[in-house]
Formats: C-alpha cells, sequence, structure tokens
C-alpha cells in the first residue's frame, strides 16, 4: 500500500476537469441573473438551483466512479484511488471557493444587490456567525467555504475507496 503519486495525479486530471466544468457551468447559471432582465432571469435562477440539486447526485457518480476507473485503469487500490478523489475534490472545490470569492467580491463592489446570488459558503456563515455584510462577510464565507472543501475532500476520500473496493471485488471474481 505505498502512496502513488504519479499514478494518483494522472488519474485525477481527467476527474478534475470534469469537476471543474459542472462547476463553471454552475457558476455561469448563478451570474446569468443578474445581467439578465428580472423575468428571465427569475426562470434562470430557478434552473441554476435545481443544476445545484443535481451536482449532489453527480459529483457522487464522478467520485465513485474515479474510484473504480482508479483501480481498473491504473491499478491502484482502494486508499490510493481514495485520495485521487479526494485530490480531485479538494482541487475542484478550492477553484470553486476561489471563483466564488472573487465573484462576490465583485458583486458586493459593483453594488448590482444580487439577492437570489447564495451559496453554501455564505448559508454557513450566516447560520453560525448571523448576518455578517461587506468584505468581512466575504472573509468569513471564503473561510467556512475552506472548512466546506476539506471535508467534501474526506467525504470523497470514502466514495473513490468504495469505489475502488467494488471495482476490485469485480477483478477478483472475474479471475
Amino acid at each position: 500500500m505505498a502512496l502513488e503519486m504519479k499514478k494518483v495525479f494522472f488519474a485525477s486530471v481527467l476527474i478534475t476537469a470534469l469537476g471543474m466544468m459542472f462547476v463553471v457551468a454552475s457558476l455561469v447559471l448563478q451570474m446569468l441573473p443578474l445581467v439578465l432582465e428580472p423575468e428571465v432571469g427569475a426562470t434562470i435562477s430557478l434552473l441554476s438551483t435545481i443544476y445545484l440539486f443535481l451536482l449532489y447526485p453527480l459529483f457522487f457518480v464522478l467520485y465513485f466512479w474515479a474510484g473504480m476507473r482508479g483501480a481498473k485503469r491504473y491499478g491502484l487500490d482502494a486508499i490510493n484511488s481514495g485520495i485521487v478523489t479526494a485530490f480531485s475534490s479538494f482541487i475542484v472545490g478550492a477553484f470553486e471557493l476561489i471563483a466564488i470569492t472573487i465573484i462576490t467580491a465583485v458583486v458586493l463592489a459593483k453594488g448590482t444587490g444580487a439577492v437570489g446570488f447564495q451559496t453554501p459558503e455564505i448559508v454557513v456563515t450566516n447560520v453560525v456567525f448571523g448576518d455578517i455584510m461587506g468584505y468581512r462577510g466575504i472573509g468569513l464565507s471564503a473561510l467556512c467555504g475552506l472548512g466546506l472543501v476539506l471535508l467534501n475532500s474526506a467525504i470523497n476520500f470514502v466514495i473513490g475507496g468504495l469505489g475502488a473496493i467494488l471495482a476490485l471485488s469485480f477483478a477478483k471474481r472475474s479471475e
């Protein structure tokens, strides 16, 4: 059970790219209502909310498949396959957190009053610290977001490891 960093890195490239593609689509859907007419923006906002809820099972399947792929294609064990998913999850989550922090700061600076622009980080910040406004709120939401990124990485480590265990058990049965 040695850590195989080269294989882990190569196994995570596709998974990270797919995850970033899903995140960019989400960010675009979240930003569109800010620049569109209110009637169209409400519809896009609803679609964005639906897409955000669909991302949870979509990412679950992606990371489970990543664990299976790491075991089958790269010959990784369950731990290394879990590291593939945790690494991919961390990179995608950090990318999303940085993008959301920048977008939130721009929205605040422009004063567009984006009522519908809520992220999980902002919600956690409001629950834990109360309704903090301005750049201080953005900083606290980024801090809460970092905690969520680390938690998601740990959860996805387990999901990827389970995918690898399933793939390895199928490989042993077919022998």
